[in-house]
């Protein structure tokens, strides 16, 4: 550096060095992780469309789920005091069956009675409804498993310069 710089410049220069050194670290911290799959969900556009579509659908299921126990009456009565616990887990039982999909003949389920008899019913019954969610998760990783082998063959394709 000359001796002649006086202090403004001096100041100036050495702003516009740190602007440039932010700019190269940021430029290598993009060329390091641009392919990992971590910095594509978080900052790739297409990715970032996606998610932020599926996080929608997802809100829009639980607004559904929480209007319909509204409007069947699930939350008229039910205050959160420990002597309502079982009226509690039902009605997040219920929530877990319609936002996984499940039918008011799934929450039949629900209203059972433990008592009386039926007891081996109920069992069975909720064997059956846990056997169904169980099939839901399945099918939901097998659907999330085929779009990221879709989105993968579309990026060698893309890289391949081959049309979808």
């Amino acid at each position: 550096m000359e001796d002649s710089v006086d202090e403004t410049e001096s100041v100036k220069r050495y702003n516009q060095y740190k602007l440039d050194f932010r700019r190269q670290q940021l430029q290598d911290f993009f060329l390091q992780h641009k392919d990992h799959e971590w910095f594509r969900s978080k900052y790739h556009p297409d990715d970032i469309t996606a998610k932020r579509a599926e996080s929608l659908n997802a809100l829009k299921t639980r607004l559904s789920v929480f209007l319909f126990l509204l409007d069947n009456s699930w939350l008229d009565s039910l205050t959160l005091d420990m002597e309502q616990a079982p009226a509690i887990i039902k009605l997040l039982d219920a929530a877990v069956i319609k936002m996984e999909g499940g039918t008011d003949l799934d929450l039949q389920v629900l209203e059972a009675p433990a008592a009386g008899g039926r007891g081996e019913q109920l069992e069975e019954q909720q064997r059956e409804r846990r056997a169904r969610l169980s099939q839901w998760e399945e099918r939901k990783a097998r659907l999330s498993q085929w779009k990221e082998r879709r989105a993968q063959l579309s990026q060698w394709e893309e890289a391949l310069g081959r049309p979808k």
